[in-house]
Parts: C-alpha cells; sequence; structure tokens
C-alpha cells in the first residue's frame, strides 16, 4: 500500500483522490448506503476512479462550457510553457485550477444525482435538498474561482513574457 501511495503525484492524489473521496461519500450519504461492510482499500480505489472522471468531465464539459458562457480565455500554451519557466509558481496555480474545475464537474454530477437517487427511493428528502445545495453551491463557487483563477494565470503569463527592460520602463 505504502508503495503504491509513493507513486502516486501530488497532483493526481489532489486532483483525483480528494474530489473522488468526497463525491463517494456525499452519494453514500445521500443514499443511505452503509460503508461499514466495505473494504478500505475499495473505496479507495472507487473514490480514486471517480476522481478521474470527475477530472475529465471537468476537462472535457466544465472547461469548454466556461469558455463559451463566460468568455474565459486561457493562455497559449507556448506563452505559458515559457512563463512557467521563469515563474515556477505557475504550475502550482495550474494545479489549483484543475482542482477547482473538477470540483464543478463534482457539484454538476451530485446535482444530477440527486433526481436519480429520489427515483430510484433511496435516501430522504432532506438528505437529497442538502444535496441539491450542497452541489449548487460546489458549481456557484468552484465556477467563480475557476474564472479567477484562470484570468490571473493568463495576466502572470503575459507579465512574465514582457522582457526585462520593458519592465524597468513601466516602473
Amino acid at each position: 500500500m505504502e508503495s503504491i501511495l509513493q507513486n502516486i503525484s501530488e497532483y493526481r492524489l489532489l486532483n483525483n483522490l480528494i474530489p473522488g473521496g468526497f463525491f463517494v461519500g456525499v452519494l453514500s450519504w445521500a443514499a443511505g448506503w452503509a460503508s461499514s461492510d466495505v473494504n478500505f482499500i475499495f473505496i479507495i480505489a472507487i473514490s480514486y476512479v471517480a476522481g478521474v472522471i470527475l477530472s475529465r468531465l471537468g476537462s472535457l464539459i466544465v472547461e469548454p462550457v466556461a469558455k463559451k458562457a463566460f468568455k474565459v480565455e486561457f493562455a497559449p500554451y507556448t506563452d505559458y510553457c515559457q512563463a512557467e519557466k521563469r515563474y515556477p509558481k505557475l504550475t502550482i496555480m495550474n494545479t489549483e485550477n484543475n482542482i477547482y474545475r473538477t470540483f464543478v464537474a463534482m457539484g454538476a454530477c451530485l446535482l444530477l444525482g440527486a433526481p436519480l437517487i429520489g427515483l430510484l427511493g433511496m435516501g430522504n428528502g432532506n438528505a437529497l435538498c442538502v444535496l441539491v445545495l450542497m452541489a449548487t453551491l460546489f458549481i456557484i463557487v468552484f465556477m467563480i474561482a475557476y474564472i479567477k483563477r484562470t484570468q490571473h494565470i493568463v495576466y502572470r503569463v503575459q507579465d512574465e513574457l514582457v522582457t526585462p527592460k520593458a519592465k524597468k520602463a513601466k516602473k
């Protein structure tokens, strides 16, 4: 188990396991599933896979929606790579941004899962109401954070590409 955790990068841990674990936990709670009978390793594996799926949904659906609906623009990849060499914190900022995007996807999936849980007769009305409110809050808060962080990353990329002479001239 220890060697498996050592081989999982920090990015994958943060972007897959945490959102996936939260998703599986909230969904289990809302549906009234008891997790005490399930193996811990199985829960970790399911959480990780759920996180991978949520991350991909964020990349394939949330990002294009943000681009079209909120006019979010990204820095060109070559510019980003050049700026990242000069300003390594861009890597951390981009990782956090991807986590925000994954949380938006998680909120959307939880919002879509609530009616399904209700139709299947699982959970109770109070849990489903809390699930809908929580999912909506996740979508709103993390979409705003995603948009704001993306704008900041674009600004930092553009700022890092300005030559040192031009920076001095600005001052």
